[in-house]
């Protein structure tokens, strides 16, 4: 018998779990601070519910069963959907906005790798009812927070805006059906060669005149101040694209007051892969790690597509295995599993037995962790021992 954990799951003891609640305990209170109130959600939901507007590639991660009543569901993939799902359900007599927070397992089928898991921690944290740019700066500040608030402070938050990457490459001749596969690839880019990426982007619609142009888009990455200027041109070289130009500056300007600006840098080809986004994005990375380790943005569609009133939301998720490691990195010399305070032991006399569980209690009592020496009394009664 295989007594290791199926593939792309982890056991969690020992030291490590005590460093995750560590972890968990310092996020949740940043959280807690924002106003954002701690929820669960059920593991298995609708399979229709946890498809709208997931994308191609998640809706093919997802581990789906049918029911003895012949119900389609699915293992929860994303705890977004189903934090929506409650917002409909409960927040219609609330006053809003409405925060929630969730820290809880999904589950995806992907390949597994480092940092890459098929049961995934995550902590979610969503806004219901609240517009830009005020709620999606202050969203940014509670995001970057968290990573601070575990020793992580060297962590960037890299920020796009998916209406504007739409539009770009509608007005350069992506035909609009095409748009979500171009953006697609485009979240994939950095796993492809140069020549894998102009091949693909040429077989997905994208006009191969146009290159130079979506290059000039794809390279805006830098500070709020080293990218003001290329945003600027933007917007007056296409018209279409002020909309969406004028509400990222306008979030952009209030980060300095929040003090997270210096920690932000601003990337225009930033995409992300799911399907819902319907205006900032973002993402978080740390220079000891090769993948993002948390990431969301703003989806005022999906409230209404799941068949609520249309109400603005935004929201993130934190990859908790990824940040996990990280700390364990940075952490190393730091304990995190409690320390016994005191040992009591007695020798095998009924009469020292006792008075060895009483003095046990009594510490217990006053908040101190007892270890009892246990093996003679148990040796006594089972084994009958004599000394």
């Amino acid at each position: 018998m295989n007594f290791t954990p199926l593939k792309g799951t982890q056991d969690v003891y020992g030291e490590q779990w005590y460093l995750r609640q560590w972890i968990a305990t310092q996020i949740l209170n940043v959280l807690k601070l924002y106003g954002f109130r701690q929820v669960q959600t059920p593991v298995l939901e609708s399979r229709e519910l946890m498809s709208i507007l997931a994308g191609k590639d998640m809706t093919d991660q997802m581990y789906t069963l049918t029911d003895k009543s012949g119900r389609n569901l699915v293992i929860r993939s994303d705890i977004t959907p189903a934090l929506t799902r409650l917002f409909i359900q409960t927040g219609k007599s609330q006053p809003k906005p409405l925060r929630f927070n969730c820290f809880d397992r999904i589950y995806r089928y992907e390949r597994p790798q480092e940092g890459r898991y098929r049961e995934i921690y995550q902590i979610n944290a969503e806004l219901f009812g609240a517009k830009p740019p005020l709620a999606d700066a202050e969203l940014l500040a509670a995001f970057y927070e968290c990573f601070a608030a575990i020793g992580l402070r060297d962590t960037t938050v890299v920020i796009g805006y998916r209406p504007l990457l739409a539009c770009f490459l509608l007005i350069n001749g992506t035909r609009e059906d095409r748009v979500t596969e171009v953006i697609r690839l485009i979240d994939k880019r950095a796993k492809l060669s140069p020549g894998e990426f102009e091949a693909q982007l040429t077989s997905s619609g994208f006009p191969p005149e146009k290159r130079p142009e979506l290059e000039t888009l794809l390279s805006c990455r830098g500070t709020i101040a080293q990218t003001r200027d290329t945003i600027l041109l933007l917007a007056a070289t296409y018209p279409q694209l002020r909309e969406y130009t004028t509400k990222l500056t306008n979030i952009l300007s209030l980060l300095p007051a929040f003090g997270i600006a210096d920690q932000c840098v601003v990337d225009l080809g930033l995409a992300r892969g799911f399907q819902y986004y319907t205006g900032l994005i973002f993402e978080a990375i740390n220079p000891n790690s090769t993948l993002s380790i948390g990431g969301g943005g703003r989806y005022d569609t999906l409230v209404q597509a799941f068949g609520g009133p249309p109400t603005p939301a935004t929201g993130f998720s934190l990859g908790f295995d990824r940040i996990t490691s990280l700390v364990a990195q940075t952490q190393r010399n730091r304990t995190f599993s409690p320390s016994i305070d005191y040992v009591v032991v007695s020798d095998d006399t009924e009469a020292l037995r006792g008075r060895a569980i009483r003095l046990a209690q009594l510490l217990r009592s006053n908040g101190y962790i007892v270890d009892l020496d246990v093996v003679i009394g148990s040796c006594t009664s089972t084994c009958n021992h004599k000394s």
